[in-house]
């Protein structure tokens, strides 16, 4: 059930019927889908789904599946069975091309595996054919859809004595205009004519006389008559009775056909309706693809959990101007039944709200929706709406009347399988006295178990929604800084509707909005701040949490690359080694087999002095060829693991400095005045902790007493030191619980990074910007010298993409000029 009578038209869903109304080529087609209503059958709508999933797969992978016939034979069978009646010849076409259509089904289905498109397959299944109808058609009709001559022995004597005696008929007009032509009585080029089913000739009215015959008709402007020749009206006659003959044959024929096929009628009628269903099914798969629709896994039970879901109307409008809908996860189960939307004016929240009616209206008139895989939907047995104005003059109703109507209507006949829908609660009315009827209403909702989403202003309603179970407060996401909405939903908090904000930025007087403040009280407006800062907070640790993934991501994929880099590096290291040996053993091998045949030249020549010189030679040329190569190849074996070793130290060194910021401390020398570090002051036996390096301070902890020294006055012990003079092992400890009040009166809006390495003076402005965010400062100074400009830059970069900083700037040129930066927060 759906309320109001309206709530099809209301949500959007009379534009999505009439889209694929649009769509079908079957006028049946076309009807069912004017007709499509949501089915609470569990069953049924899991049906519906897999019919259009199977034809959204036919579409994209089936180009081949065959054309369906655009006609409708219900009304030429519901006369056809009537005894004595007969179907025309249009109407036995009608039939033909639709079995035509069955036919080609039938084989697309015999050509594919039996596995596919079962449910699809399952109704083709039920279009029975029987060869003598196609027979009988094919023995009636030609090609063209005309009878056949041989349709019947009388049908075609008829026709051949037309045949006949319109060649008599033509032969005789020949001579009746050749003896016009002569006699002047007719242009040259004038040619018969026909009126009223008999061949005249055109002559002008001053010689129809002169044609013997029968004026048939005049023409528009009355200087031509048409004339039937006296000679042909006989003729014509004998024409005319063929015809009137044929046309009697013909029906006849036609009765004849009628009366055998007439017992496959239910067959023909079952056609026409899986063709139809097959057309519809086509239709909604058509649309579901042009919004990129999925199949939700589908429940028995009322449950609502979509990601990334997209109004469908919105998605297609926006698809043609190049544009992407801003995706909403939205869960609705047993716990958290209702969704309480509060947020800015033109935020989204109605569009979220009817977004949520349509994608569950048109999941149970079995649509493939715009949501992530693995969504899952629930089924409904109610849908309820309360959107727009419905006053009414002649029913006597205010706007604020009818929406207390429906309410009426919404607490009698809720239940635990109803989805309702409501658009500004409590609104129309005084504020107060309307917030409260609406928490009321929105209380007693809440008892009958039902499901909904729902739109409001009103704080009582958002407190309402933060205790009562079932309800959960959502927001609609809206930029402070740049003052514009987000279109994100945010379930788990209320949104602020960011009256004073906005009407600042239309340019309301000041004095206005100070005294609108006055009027409405500092609890309401702390509340409204406190959602403001809460939102502002997310939205920035949202930010740093996503850059802190891309680097990390970042800092994998390097890690990964030169990890490989440098296993090829060391593999190419080995290989260059063990070539090197080999070529060494294959020289050493060659050497030996040079000295051998030596001795053996020298003991076969029996020592003579020239023989021993020449040989001595050739082995001195030997060796200073071999040394020649042997340090040549050294040579290379050196040069090629000198390049592997560059290659090895080049990548290291990238390790170390592509790491990012946010997420890899640099390697550096250890800091002894590192916060955290352990010191003694010189000249006297006292322990401390460092807690902060401030210049040439240091902000140290001497167990419960914090204060600040020199940094001349500290010398750096170790922690075993530290443990054995204090009997613990850090101060810290029992300062890292220190409240947010401590911390905020002793946070300092200045900072000082001169003479730091940059990535350690990005690390310490990073942690300074988000303890500024974090206590609400409004004016920073980070004094970072001159110099070259580079560590002024690199922060500088850095502050332009933080959210909450609207502005940096230099500090006056009596104050330090470009050393040193002035950073403005905005909230």
């Amino acid at each position: 059930m759906v309320y109001p009578d309206s709530f099809e038209d209301k949500i959007g869903f009379s534009q999505v019927r009439q889209k694929v109304v649009d769509l079908c080529v079957t006028p049946l087609g076309s009807e069912w889908a004017s007709t499509i209503h949501a089915s609470s059958d569990f069953t049924e709508v899991g049906a519906l789904l897999d019919d259009v999933v199977e034809f959204t797969d036919i579409i994209l992978h089936h180009t081949d599946f065959p054309e369906l016939a655009p006609v409708d034979i219900r009304d030429s069978v519901k006369k056809g069975r009537i005894p004595g009646a007969y179907l025309d010849v249009t109407e036995w076409l009608d039939v033909r091309r639709l079995l035509a259509s069955v036919r080609q089904i039938e084989v697309f289905f015999e050509k594919l595996p039996a596995e596919i498109l079962p449910a699809t397959r399952g109704k083709s299944k039920q279009l029975k054919t029987f060869p003598f109808i196609q027979e009988k058609l094919d023995q009636i009709f030609n090609k063209t859809g005309q009878v056949r001559d041989q349709a019947s022995a009388d049908l075609k004597k008829i026709r051949q004595d037309m045949v006949h005696l319109q060649a008599s008929i033509g032969r005789r007009m020949d001579t009746v205009l050749q003896q016009a032509r002569s006699e002047g009585w007719i242009e040259k080029d004038v040619q018969p004519s026909i009126r009223d089913g008999r061949l005249v000739i055109p002559v002008p009215v001053t010689h129809k006389r002169r044609i013997k015959g029968l004026i048939h008709d005049e023409s528009a402007t009355g200087r031509t008559a048409f004339v039937e020749p006296i000679e042909l009206v006989e003729l014509n006659n004998e024409l005319r009775e063929l015809e009137l003959a044929e046309q009697r044959e013909i029906v006849k024929i036609l009765v004849e056909l009628t009366n055998q096929l007439r017992p496959y009628f239910p067959d023909m009628e079952n056609w026409n309706g899986v063709i139809a269903s097959f057309d519809l099914t086509r239709a909604k798969a058509k649309i579901s693809i042009r919004w990129d629709g999925t199949q939700p896994l589908l429940r028995e039970d009322p449950y609502i959990h979509w990601e990334k879901a997209r109004h469908p109307l919105l998605d297609l409008a926006f698809r043609s101007e190049n544009k992407k809908v801003i995706p909403q996860d939205i869960h609705l189960d047993n716990k958290q039944r209702i969704l309480l939307i509060s947020g800015p004016n033109a935020g989204g929240k109605s569009v979220c709200l009817k977004a949520a009616g349509l994608i569950q209206y048109l999941i149970q008139c079995g649509f493939m929706v715009p949501v992530q895989e693995g969504s899952e939907s629930g089924i409904f047995d109610q849908f309820l709406l309360d959107i727009g104005d419905e006053q009414s003059i002649e029913n006597d109703l205010s706007t604020y009347s009818s929406h207390l109507h429906h309410m009426k209507f919404f607490l009698k006949k809720a239940g635990d399988k109803t989805l309702f829908m409501i658009d500004e609660f409590g609104a129309g009315t005084e504020p107060q006295l309307g917030g409260a009827i609406a928490e009321s209403i929105l209380s007693e909702l809440t008892v009958t178990g039902a499901y909904g989403v729902v739109t409001t202003h009103y704080s009582n309603l958002k407190h309402f929604a933060a205790s009562a179970d079932g309800v959960v407060n959502a927001a609609m996401r809206y930029d402070v800084q740049h003052m514009q909405p987000l279109f994100e939903l945010e379930t788990g908090k209320p949104g602020s509707s960011f009256a004073f904000e906005i009407a600042r930025n239309i340019g309301l007087p000041d004095v206005v909005i100070q005294k609108a403040t006055g009027l409405v009280g500092d609890d309401h407006i702390q509340f409204d701040k406190h959602l403001r800062e809460i939102s502002r907070d997310k939205r920035y640790w949202e930010n740093k949490r996503q850059k802190i993934r891309q680097n990390s991501k970042e800092l994998d994929e390097l890690l990964a690359k030169y990890s490989e880099i440098l296993a090829i590096t060391e593999k190419d290291r080995k290989k260059i080694i063990q070539e090197t040996r080999q070529k060494s053993e294959e020289l050493l091998s060659g050497i030996n087999k040079k000295i051998e045949q030596s001795i053996r030249e020298i003991r076969e020549s029996q020592a003579e002095k020239l023989k021993v010189r020449e040989i001595r030679e050739n082995l001195e040329s030997l060796r200073d060829s071999i040394k020649a190569e042997l340090n040549q190849t050294i040579s290379e074996g050196d040069e090629k693991l000198e390049s592997a070793e560059k290659e090895s130290n080049k990548i290291r060194k990238k390790l170390v400095i592509e790491k990012p910021v946010a997420e890899v401390k640099p390697v550096m020398a250890i800091n002894p005045w590192s916060v955290g570090s352990k010191i003694r002051i010189k000249d006297k036996d006292i322990f401390a902790e460092i807690l902060e390096t401030r210049a040439d301070n240091l902000l140290i902890a001497m167990g419960q007493m914090i204060t600040t020294i020199p940094v001349s006055q500290a010398e750096p012990v170790s922690e075993n030191e530290f443990k054995k003079a204090t009997g613990t092992k850090s101060y810290g400890t029992s300062f890292a619980g220190v409240d947010m009040e401590n911390r905020k009166l002793s946070f300092s809006p200045n900072i000082d990074v001169r003479g730091m390495r940059a990535d350690e003076a990005l690390q310490k402005v990073t942690t300074f910007i988000d303890e500024a965010i974090m206590f609400g400062a409004g004016e920073l100074r980070i004094l970072h010298g001159k110099g070259d400009g580079i560590l002024r830059r690199m922060i500088r970069d850095y502050l332009s993409g933080v959210n909450v900083v609207s502005k940096y700037e230099d500090e006056d040129i009596r104050m330090g000029g470009t050393g040193i930066t002035i950073v403005k927060l905005s909230w």
